[in-house]
């Protein structure tokens, strides 16, 4: 309650860790010194403290409406600050305000490097040699300033990130700078930026092609990046911001409106069926069954190969413009095209919806046989998906198990603006799956993607 009452009180004090883009520019580099770095110090000293004291407090304990996100940014770059952070000074007790006079140590600064370039080989970097030489020297290059100074590479090489969308920033951020020949490229300017270069291209996977190139075989997702994926055709280099709107999530375990429990089980209430026939299906044992979902034999050759990626720029209005005066407004449409089965199909990427991964289950679990035909009635093969306009009250089943064709499941969503249940595998069987993404028991979606593990 004291750090929320200085923000009224003093409020130039402190700064709002949860909205800092380098922390170590607050106390390395000499940019912060006087009441600067002694305000700081303080304030991570606070929330050390802090910190300690909530660990002694009973697990019960409550605190809403006290505990605000500039809070909780300090208690984690407190905890942080304490496990990788040690410094000496000052050396010089008249100048005791001032940056210089303090010798600040990272003590996780080989792991850094290391993890840095463990990154970098998972994601197949193009300038892996570079990066490589620059980051294992990095730390005492940059005390010694032979190289560039970069808030980025410190933040990274003492471990004092928030975690989530500026954690994935930083990492990129700090391997690019480590290449020479792309260092002038700088950090991206927005935390959804993708990046091309060198006839690659990488993407944050919350962005729709991070979330639809994800299905593909070939693709890896490390640090909340998707990549190596293909570069887009054009001339388009450098940081790039894409532009899809937001899908409308429904409400979970919600039925349609007019839509009954019967209903979900696949009987018309308006239909002759009488009443004691219905009880009777309905608790019959034979009734309730393991559907098993759709499936290919070995031989079948069915598949979909990613041809290549184009980006269309939008145009920039003068609002935006005027908002972005220091950021570059550009925003483009990504477009898909795909070879299915020796046919050429493209699909624009005009929404960004999101994708939930069935998860394992024990066993199989039963269904009302004429809810699950109910359900795989509705099954759609990828090859059809283009010409195909389903109901969105409807359970879709969408047959992606060809090779490749998870990812064309992922792009007609994000044309369509469907969300959608992935079933990768057998793990989970398809009772659950369907639950998961009906209205009345899971999340709405009214779309499963089943593909190969």
């Amino acid at each position: 309650m004291g750090l929320n009452k200085s923000k009224y009180d003093a409020a130039s004090r402190f700064v709002d860790l949860n909205k800092v883009g380098c922390v170590s520019s607050y106390f390395i580099g000499g940019l912060s010194s006087g009441d600067g770095l002694r305000n700081f110090l303080y304030q991570i000293l606070l929330g050390c403290e802090l910190l300690v004291r909530l660990r002694k407090e009973p697990v019960t304990t409550s605190y809403t409406g006290v505990m605000t996100d500039s809070t909780s940014a300090l208690l984690v770059l407190g905890s942080m600050w304490m496990s990788y952070v040690t410094f000496n000074g000052p050396s010089n007790p008249n100048a005791k305000d001032s940056a210089n006079s303090y010798t600040f140590i990272s003590r996780v600064s080989k792991s850094q490097s290391e993890a840095l370039i463990r990154f970098a080989e998972a994601l197949e970097w193009p300038f892996m040699d570079e990066a490589r030489n620059t980051i294992e020297t990095a730390y005492s290059d940059l005390v010694a300033r032979r190289i560039p100074w970069n808030a980025d590479m410190w933040d990274w090489l003492f471990n004092l990130m928030l975690p989530g969308k500026i954690y994935r920033h930083k990492i990129m951020a700090c391997l690019v700078y480590s290449s020479p020949t792309v260092r002038s490229l700088n950090a991206a300017p927005f935390y959804d930026n993708g990046l091309i270069t060198k006839g690659v291209s990488y993407w944050p996977k919350r962005t729709v092609l991070g979330r639809v190139l994800g299905g593909l075989k070939d693709i890896k997702s490390v640090c909340g990046w998707i990549g190596p994926a293909p570069a887009p055709t054009g001339d388009v280099t450098g940081w790039v911001r894409l532009s899809a709107r937001e899908v409308t999530m429904p409400v979970p375990v919600k039925s349609n409106t007019g839509q009954s429990a019967l209903n979900d089980l696949g009987y018309d209430e308006n239909s002759s069926m009488d009443r004691y026939t219905f009880l009777e299906s309905l608790l019959n044992p034979d009734e309730w069954v393991t559907m098993s979902p759709p499936g290919r034999p070995e031989t079948d050759t069915r598949r979909a190969d990613l041809k290549s990626i184009s980006l269309t720029q939008l145009p920039v209005d003068e609002a935006t413009r005027a908002a972005l005066p220091n950021l570059p407004p550009e925003t483009y449409r990504a477009s898909l095209v795909f070879d299915i089965n020796g046919v050429s199909v493209t699909y624009t990427l005009y929404t960004n919806p999101v994708f939930v991964a069935a998860q394992p289950c024990v066993g199989s679990h039963i269904i009302h046989k004429k809810e699950g035909e109910r359900y795989l009635k509705n099954t759609i093969q990828v090859r059809d998906l283009k010409t195909a306009n389903p109901n969105p009250n409807d359970v879709v089943v969408i047959d992606a198990l060809g090779p490749g064709e998870d990812a064309v499941a992922r792009a007609w969503c994000a044309e369509r603006g469907r969300c959608a249940i992935v079933r990768r595998g057998n793990e989970c069987c398809f009772t659950c799956a369907a639950c998961l993404a009906i209205g009345r028991k899971g999340l709405g979606f009214n779309v499963i993607i089943m593909s190969r593990a």
